[in-house]
């Protein structure tokens, strides 16, 4: 799996949010610099240099989702967090996660259950603030 659970996740802009998506997922950059032909004329100017490199972003996302998928609280996670789109899937659930709001509190979460899955618990300390999180309101 492509996914840095070493690196220390801590954000307070977009900038550093998306350094943070960047490394964690292990990104190589793609230099788009002079072929600006794939790329739509919607994107963010400070993204035209790099594009994100999609391939780690997936493969670790549905290595994530089918290492924790079957774990009861991870599910929970999946669908309170789904309900935040109106749906129930925990796939949608795993993309909000992954969001501004939530990501920080969720890699705490998930380093938590990958270094030690027998011990994770609701009583977890980094569960209860990504729950209590995603249940505000």
């Amino acid at each position: 799996m492509r996914y840095n659970t070493e690196y220390e996740v801590s954000y307070s802009n977009n900038a550093e949010y998306r350094s943070c998506i960047m490394n964690v997922f292990q990104m190589d950059f793609i230099n788009k610099q002079n072929d600006f032909s794939e790329i739509g004329e919607d994107i963010e100017e400070e993204d035209m240099l790099y594009l994100y490199d999609q391939d780690a972003i997936f493969d670790s996302m549905d290595t994530i989702y089918n290492s924790t998928i079957q774990n009861s609280l991870f599910h929970k996670v999946y669908e309170t967090a789904a309900g935040k789109m109106l749906s129930l899937d925990p796939n949608i659930g795993l993309a909000v996660v992954f969001s501004y709001d939530y990501f920080s509190h969720f890699h705490c979460c998930l380093v938590d259950f990958l270094k030690n899955p027998q011990d994770f618990s609701e009583n977890n300390d980094n569960y209860r603030i990504l729950m209590n999180k995603l249940t505000i309101k």
